[in-house]
């Protein structure tokens, strides 16, 4: 369905997007995992955590298939993010 490498990508990509719009900066992915990890709600924190520790060596993980409930878990976080306008940190509404 997805490899590893994309799905880390994806959660990337979306930590980006948020920080972006909540900071008004366009930081690094690693810089956005980490304020990812840091500033959104508690039930993300495991699976930036992953991607961010998935992050060395992306092109060995290209044709490697990525875990079904990872998969699941990074479509919820897109879900999740894509869903509203409104904060997306800890202190914003959507924290839950």
């Amino acid at each position: 369905r997805m490899s590893r490498w994309k799905q880390t990508y994806l959660v990337a990509t979306v930590c980006r997007i948020l920080m972006t719009r909540e900071e008004g900066i366009v930081p690094s992915k690693r810089d956005a995992l980490a304020w990812g990890r840091d500033q959104l709600p508690g039930r993300w924190r495991p699976l930036i955590e992953r991607a961010m520790a998935d992050r060395p060596d992306p092109w060995g993980r290209v044709h490697e298939a990525a875990d079904d409930t990872l998969i699941d878990e990074t479509l919820a976080f897109v879900r999740w993010a894509s869903a509203s306008e409104a904060p997306v940190t800890q202190a914003g509404p959507m924290a839950d």
